[in-house]
């Protein structure tokens, strides 16, 4: 979500790139939506702590966001082993039911391409960029050595509406601090689910 400029080359098919187990990051969102018949795309800013738990399949985020002039907080719980999505914005619960494995959030998608790596900074950082196409959407990830997430990229065109999102990833760490990030939301305990998610 954010702007890296490196010229990638040497593009060529990969092998899966598969997060680390357990981590926890701060991540920086940058969104923008463009629907149909819309001449100015809806803008929107977040700041969010990532906590990962890949042996239980699951994966939680809190933060804050600015969109179209409003701000407010949010909150999501994604449990795959009960293939349910809690999403609190603003206080309100949305309860959804997951429609896609874990392994595809996990890992890259099976026909990414990769770049030869870059390296960036003083200290050398590699990064590999994986590319792939899917569910209408062009999608840019960018790891480090082990397949630590260091930005993405992806656009495209979904409902109609012309997307681009881009994000960071910063101060990550192996391990969960607190594990109380992975309880149903508050606001969510007695929510029935939305079988429309």
């Amino acid at each position: 979500m954010f702007s890296l400029a490196v010229l990638f080359s040497l593009i060529y098919l990969s092998e899966q790139c598969c997060v680390p187990s357990e981590w926890e990051a701060e991540q920086l969102v940058t969104s923008a939506t463009k629907s149909a018949g819309k001449t100015v795309p809806t803008v929107s800013k977040s700041m969010l702590k990532l906590s990962w738990d890949t042996p239980l399949r699951r994966f939680a985020f809190i933060g804050s966001y600015i969109s179209g002039g409003k701000a407010g907080s949010f909150r999501t719980l994604g449990d795959y082993i009960s293939n349910v999505n809690y999403e609190v914005i603003d206080g309100k619960c949305n309860v959804t039911k997951i429609m896609k494995p874990f392994s595809s959030i996990q890992c890259t998608n099976a026909n990414a391409t990769t770049s030869s790596p870059v390296f960036l900074g003083l200290n050398q950082l590699q990064v590999t960029q994986y590319t792939w196409q899917e569910d209408g959407l062009t999608n840019y990830m960018n790891y480090a050595t082990g397949c630590i997430p260091v930005s993405y990229t992806s656009f495209g065109l979904v409902n109609n509406d012309r997307v681009y999102r881009s994000g960071s990833f910063e101060n990550l760490t192996v391990g969960i601090k607190d594990r109380s990030i992975f309880n149903i939301p508050p606001e969510c305990r007695g929510s029935s689910l939305n079988t429309l998610g």
